[in-house]
């Protein structure tokens, strides 16, 4: 008897107690939302520091509980996260740490653009048993203010202007930067990787710079670029000019100076007086001067060195000229498939005015002659930045 009291007391204990799915949606008196987050709020990471960052915050329970860490975009409500993490010691501790590399792709799917600080919004959620604990899924909200690293990856390989504000609206290829020397003799024939530079006329309006990926890039105040994958990054020139545009993939930086003269330059050591000559942008990266009367002989004796000078509107003066520091292949240049390549020095406090100086053949060439220069600074006529010259009789 006493037996069949105590199975039926056994029985009517499990019809009373709750179900185990019931109970685990049921939150406990000492279960609450994860709160008291840490970073605080708005707090600013800068991804480019590799550093890690640690999350965390108030225990919800004294009782087992498993956290999980969400992440949303700026205006997301957390119902379709864009990364959901546990929390460390797989999701038992209240904390997170979380290596740049990771908060790099969270910040990148929760839309924030390179070099830029945006908000990635992030919150706790607190299981209990098989299923959220009703009322504390989802603790406090906070905003951590992130800026992504300011790289690319990989480089461009072409990139081009195109819009309203460039020369007739034609796409406009941008060459692999040249190197420019800094002092007299300073050769360099090598590109920059990860650099490119254009000379190219822009009116007022808009223009994008596109990459062969499809990538638009954005060229801040300041000279940053920012990188835009998906939309599309619309640039506003205000001024008419001729300029020299130069990005740096490299350190997402970018320049640009007005060309305000190019002139030829010429100065026999006979004579005593040195001679230029404007030349007129033809469009294209391109300069001329055509039929040009230029004196190349004093006292009888030939002299028909020659560079350009290079003048921009901040003040900055080049020497566009010759390879070496004086010209000793006038006699064969044919021989020479660096001849008639045009290199760029920074002309500072020289006091060698001919240096990097070209002569014609044989330091006869165009003598008494009116002479026709074309200056092509793209690679589009050849496969560095090239000159020529022609003759014919006055």
């Amino acid at each position: 008897m006493k037996k069949t009291i105590l199975i039926l007391a056994g029985v009517l204990a499990l019809l009373l107690m709750p179900s185990c799915r019931k109970s685990a949606n049921v939150a406990g008196p000492l279960v609450k939302p994860a709160s008291v987050l840490f970073p605080r709020a708005d707090y600013e990471v800068d991804l480019a520091k590799g550093l890690d960052v640690l999350f965390d915050w108030e225990t919800s329970a004294t009782g087992t509980v498993v956290y999980q860490v969400l992440f949303d975009k700026a205006d997301g409500d957390f119902s379709k996260p864009v990364y959901v993490l546990s929390s460390d010691n797989n999701g038992f501790k209240p904390s997170l740490t979380l290596p740049a590399t990771t908060l790099t792709v969270i910040a990148k799917l929760a839309g924030c653009t390179p070099g830029i600080p945006a908000p990635v919004r992030w919150t706790v959620r607190t299981y209990q048993g098989a299923d959220y604990v009703d009322g504390v899924q989802n603790g406090e909200i906070r905003n951590l203010m992130v800026i992504r690293a300011n790289t690319i990856d990989p480089f461009p390989t072409t990139v081009q202007l195109k819009g309203t504000a460039t020369e007739e609206g034609a796409a406009i290829p941008m060459n692999a930067a040249l190197k420019i020397g800094q002092k007299k003799g300073d050769l360099q024939t090598d590109r920059v990787r990860g650099a490119m530079e254009c000379f190219t006329r822009l009116s007022a309006g808009q223009y994008t710079v596109t990459d062969d990926l499809g990538r638009t890039f954005e060229l801040m105040e300041g000279g940053k670029i920012i990188c835009h994958e998906e939309d599309e990054a619309v640039n506003e020139n205000t001024a008419e000019g001729v300029y020299w545009i130069y990005m740096d993939f490299n350190t997402m930086s970018w320049s640009t100076k007005e060309v305000t003269a190019v002139e030829l330059w010429t100065h026999p050591w006979k004579l005593a007086e040195e001679d230029t000559a404007p030349l007129t942008y033809a469009g294209g990266g391109v300069w001329n001067l055509t039929d040009y009367p230029w004196v190349v002989s004093g006292d009888g004796v030939n002299d028909t060195r020659y560079h350009f000078n290079v003048t921009f509107a901040d003040g900055y003066h080049e020497r566009w000229a010759y390879w070496d520091d004086d010209c000793r292949e006038s006699g064969n240049p044919d021989a020479n498939p660096i001849f008639m390549n045009i290199y760029r020095f920074a002309d500072g406090n020289w006091t060698d005015a001919w240096a990097h100086s070209w002569k014609t053949k044989g330091d006869s060439e165009g003598v008494d002659k009116l002479a026709t220069f074309n200056l092509y600074m793209n690679n589009v006529h050849a496969a560095d930045y090239v000159h020529t010259h022609t003759f014919k009789d006055k």
